[in-house]
């Protein structure tokens, strides 16, 4: 009601100035909205951000280009960042409460944001917030308090006026980069072997990066990454899976990684059965072997797991065949004569 209101009068100044001066007026300009639009990343190709998540986001204002010691303030975010999603009802990416407008005055917006690719923006024990020139700061992240979480961080938006069309879509371009290592393993037999059940056990990695911190740095990006790494051992998985020549993918309790350079002490530990049906009417009597394998993640991954890359690891179980080698030993021969 009060823009109606607003809008009549400035109506009307613009009627009385016309009959008086002739001279045309420009209309009022309504204020603009800042919006989002959200795109990830996945190898080159880019795609939407899932409309069911959220993220959050910090906006800058300052007068000069983005660069390191220039005068900004703070001017959307707080302390923990303001939260952004997808409402249905305008199709726009926006805070659900609140609304907020771009500067006047001539001012430019720069954005950081952070999502962890879910519909909530929360890390279990760690810390996240923004700095003007250190980008997203987390400190304390630890994977196995922040299981399956997949960790994006967006480029920087920087220096913006107003919504802008960028990647085919308008608002405040969001891109989001994955910021951890995804991590895969697959099992399955050689071939269906007879008489053999095969049932995975437990994918166990040894002397991982599992806590450490990140920054940005969106000035010296060389310099991206994380620090203050602390190692652990990790389940990856420990839900018994029966697996045959047909490739299965274990349920993992955690499939995001931090990014590392492994150490010669850095290893996957695998544990396996073999159940052999070996006649008996009563399958709880079955032969069964427990097989443990361990292997340097080196030997499988190379040097290290790098940011923002997907690592799947083919794991396959063969076996060596009985065969029987029959030969009979020869007679010894003895030749005995009988004189009659």
């Amino acid at each position: 009601m009060r823009m109606k209101k607003f809008y009549l009068i400035a109506l009307a100044a613009c009627v009385a100035l016309a009959a008086c001066t002739k001279n045309e007026v420009k209309p009022v300009e309504m204020d603009q909205e800042i919006t989002f639009k959200t795109i990830s990343t996945k190898s080159t190709e880019t795609e939407a951000y899932n409309k069911d998540n959220t993220f959050r986001s910090w906006a800058y204002l300052h007068d000069k280009p983005y660069a390191k010691d220039i005068n900004n303030q703070l001017y959307l975010g707080g302390t923990g960042g303001l939260e952004i999603s997808y409402i249905t009802a305008s199709s726009l990416w926006k805070n659900a409460t609140s609304t907020y407008y771009w500067p006047k005055n001539g001012g430019k917006l720069t954005f950081f944001s952070y999502a962890t690719n879910s519909d909530t923006c929360e890390l279990n024990g760690a810390t996240v917030k923004c700095d003007f020139e250190d980008g997203i700061i987390v400190e304390g992240f630890a994977t196995d308090s922040n299981l399956n979480v997949d960790f994006l961080v967006a480029d920087v938006a920087k220096d913006k006026t107003a919504n802008v069309e960028t990647y085919g879509h308008s608002g405040v371009p969001t891109l989001f980069r994955h910021k951890l290592s995804n991590v895969i393993f697959t099992i399955n037999s050689k071939e269906n072997y007879d008489k053999k059940t095969f049932k995975l056990q437990s994918i166990d990695l040894v002397n991982v990066i599992a806590t450490a911190s990140y920054i940005q740095n969106p000035l010296n990006p060389t310099y991206e990454g994380w620090n203050g790494l602390t190692l652990h051992d990790v389940t990856f998985c420990d839900t018994e899976t029966v697996f045959s020549k047909d490739v299965v993918i274990p349920t993992a309790n955690q499939s995001y990684y931090i990014p590392q350079t492994f150490s010669n002490d850095t290893k996957v530990v695998l544990e396996y059965k073999i159940i052999t049906d070996n006649g008996e009417s009563d399958s709880s009597k079955y032969a069964v072997e427990n097989v443990v394998v361990e292997k340097k993640l080196s030997e499988l991954f190379g040097a290290s797991w790098k940011m923002g890359t997907r690592y799947t690891c083919a794991i396959t179980v063969s076996l060596d065949e009985i065969l029987w080698d029959p030969a009979v030993q020869p007679w010894v021969e003895v030749d005995k004569t009988l004189d009659i």
